[in-house]
């Protein structure tokens, strides 16, 4: 079983579904959250690749960061 895994759930915002990867090693924390199933898989097959240097974990940053900038 993958450590990181693709779950549906509602949306905080109550905007409709939203597609989380979750950290099944740690409570099912979720690490990121996407619109799309699809996009939400290629995060959490990524992720299982393995760890990442600092340079890529800060490449890696979500576009929701920057979202009130």
């Amino acid at each position: 079983m993958s450590r990181f895994k693709v779950i549906e759930r509602e949306s905080t915002l109550g905007t409709g579904p939203r597609f989380a990867v979750v950290d099944s090693q740690n409570n099912d924390l979720p690490v990121a959250e996407f619109a799309t199933r699809e996009a939400a898989q290629a995060h959490a097959d990524r992720l299982a690749q393995g760890p990442f240097d600092w340079d890529e974990q800060e490449a890696w940053k979500d576009d929701w960061d920057d979202e009130d900038g």
